[in-house]
């Protein structure tokens, strides 16, 4: 007598033949044309802007630096000459050029340079007085206010801090720099020598005035 068997399988939609249907079917979708358009737009409009801009942000760098350089480098002189008890002098030369120079012995410590497009110089527009009340704002190297017979360029900075010329006398000024032509550039670092303090500066417009005028950087 033979026995029959019935197997019974159970086969449910979608898991046929190991094929897996349902939502994950929609990952392997595609970007669509219109998906593809709108970011191909959206990277070229940024990039763009970023041509653009970055000429502006690399002449803003470098009036910064030009900056920082002079009032650095300034600085740095006044202190080696409290530090070490020697009088130290920075000259300043046209058209950027920073000399730092132990005055006893005549070495050179330190030569630094401003940026290629900025320099030592004033434009039409400058306010008068400059900062800090000293100058007329017309020289680059405007030092030595008041002072007959003196030389404001170089200033030799003595042992107690202070700033002087090369007679000797207390040397009050500013010192210009800027991108010729783009007054908005300009920069200044003005020096009280009894003292040598020296501060920075930079040209603000006067709104509706056409005018400009010094503040602190």
């Amino acid at each position: 007598m033979i026995e029959q068997t019935t197997m019974r399988v159970n086969i449910q939609p979608g898991k046929c033949c190991g094929v897996r249907r349902g939502r994950n079917s929609n990952s392997m979708r595609g970007f669509s044309l219109l998906e593809m358009v709108t970011v191909l737009s959206i990277l070229l409009i940024v990039t763009r802007i970023a041509f653009v801009s970055y000429p502006q942000l690399m002449a803003s760098i470098r009036v910064n630096n030009a900056f920082n350089t002079t009032l650095t480098t300034m600085r740095q002189a006044r202190e080696k000459a409290i530090a070490e008890r020697r009088i130290y002098t920075v000259t300043f030369t046209a058209p950027g050029t920073l000399t730092v120079t132990q005055a006893a012995t005549g070495t050179v410590i330190n030569t630094v340079t401003l940026p290629v497009d900025m320099s030592f110089a004033t434009q039409v527009g400058f306010p008068s007085p400059g900062p800090d009340g000293f100058g007329t704002g017309v020289n680059p190297f405007d030092l030595d206010i008041n002072v007959a017979g003196g030389n404001g360029n170089p200033i030799y900075f003595y042992p107690d801090g202070s700033g002087r010329d090369l007679n000797g006398t207390i040397n009050n000024g500013v010192v210009y720099m800027c991108r010729p032509g783009e007054i908005g550039s300009s920069r200044a670092v003005s020096m009280w020598g009894a003292t040598g303090r020296l501060k920075g500066w930079r040209l603000f417009p006067v709104p509706a005035s056409g005018t400009y005028v010094w503040g602190l950087q």
